[in-house]
């Protein structure tokens, strides 16, 4: 059971950091390491795409046809640096999504092996000598601790929704409390943080 709860754990944490570490990271990889290889394949349709419409409008033979292709290739070159523009936004976008996912993966398994091992390092520490000693009194109060609440939270639900359990004819009532010392103890701590019917 602890060991599923330690690898839930671990899992959620190193999911965690792997997510927020490659945000981070990513528009760095992306501008240094990715965007050269996808910027210049972007790079390269654009401007086939453009060398494409202007090929294809000068090919005017008459006066009219050489005035037209003149304006549409003023046109198109005018209309070519937004569209180099476009080709770069869009590159370093496809750059981060690529830089964003490789980090993800790979973070996850850095930060994963990371946390086992100094999970499997503390779980260790704790069998050593006097921390060994110390983990089980912690364990011990930490359950203590939880017990208590435990009751403190059934009295509670008891004298909400059946006072009659503490009156004179009840099953907790004083006469059985004085009989027990330990209902009788746990009534007394607990008495003052019972809701009052």
């Amino acid at each position: 059971m602890l060991r599923t709860v330690f690898g839930f754990v671990q899992g959620v944490a190193a999911f965690t950091l792997a997510g927020f570490t490659a945000r981070v990271c990513a528009p760095y990889v992306a501008e240094y390491l990715v965007m050269p290889i996808v910027g210049d394949v972007f790079q390269k349709k654009a401007q086939t795409a453009l060398s494409g419409a202007l090929g294809a409008q000068g090919a005017g033979t008459n006066a009219l046809g050489g005035l037209s292709g003149l304006l549409n290739t003023d046109l198109v070159s005018a209309a070519a640096h937004p569209l180099q523009t476009a080709a770069g936004q869009a590159a370093r976008s496809m750059a981060q999504s690529v830089s964003y996912t490789l980090l993800f993966f790979i973070l996850m398994t850095v930060f994963g092996t990371l946390l086992h091992t100094l999970f499997r390092t503390l779980k260790l520490l704790t069998k050593i000598g006097p921390l060994g000693a110390l983990n089980r009194l912690g364990g011990g109060l930490l359950g203590l601790a939880g017990a208590l609440l435990l009751i403190l939270l059934i009295f509670a639900v008891l004298s909400a929704f059946s006072p009659a359990t503490f009156s004179d004819l009840g099953t907790l009532s004083p006469a059985a409390r004085e009989k027990t010392l330990l209902t009788r103890s746990l009534y007394d701590v607990i008495v003052p943080y019972l809701p009052t019917a």
